[in-house]
């Protein structure tokens, strides 16, 4: 799992939108890797926030059976390269990483117009709309206050991939807006 030759494996069976997650290392680095820390999918041992980027450099990735493969945990900006032309991201922005370090990489790498940034708090999504204003948004959005409240701030409607998260019935006045 998120790795760039996973994510080019996952594309050539047709067009998707890829979800990708970002942490980031003690050093500032941000990269590509769903868990906090390292043992479930790397060579490794820790948390990615407390290593510098030069300590897991060289970890390899393994697969869900445990195998080691030659894979290595990708940088964010090779991901935001790699996708270029290629495929539309959701970057999952965890939770000890600012939002604000993610908005800029997408722009720093022209990635605006193939990326949109995962929110699940509306104060997470205002700052990444503040921090620009061309990105767009991935948030779940279960009620028309969350909605009117990111539209109010001067969110374009045209930049928020509203989701609507796991409900036992639609919320069709939401998608009208």
């Amino acid at each position: 799992e998120n790795a760039i030759e996973t994510l080019a494996h996952t594309l050539s069976r047709g067009p998707l939108i890829i979800e990708i997650d970002i942490r980031r290392t003690a050093d500032g680095v941000l990269v590509v890797l769903h868990d906090e820390t390292l043992e479930r999918t790397t060579t490794g041992t820790g948390a990615v926030s407390e290593l510098m980027m030069e300590e897991i450099s060289n970890l390899q990735l393994v697969d869900t059976e445990g195998t080691v493969t030659d894979f290595r945990i990708p940088l964010l900006s090779e991901v935001l390269e790699w996708a270029r032309g290629r495929a539309l991201l959701q970057l999952d922005v965890k939770s000890s990483v600012p939002v604000e370090e993610v908005v800029a990489a997408v722009a720093e790498h022209d990635a605006i117009g193939y990326s949109a940034v995962v929110s699940y708090t509306l104060e997470d999504a205002l700052r990444a709309a503040a921090a620009n204003p061309r990105v767009a948004l991935s948030i779940e959005i279960t009620d028309r206050e969350r909605l009117e409240a990111l539209i109010a701030a001067g969110v374009a409607p045209g930049r928020i991939m509203a989701w609507s998260g796991v409900h036992p019935a639609p919320v069709p006045d939401i998608w009208a807006m």
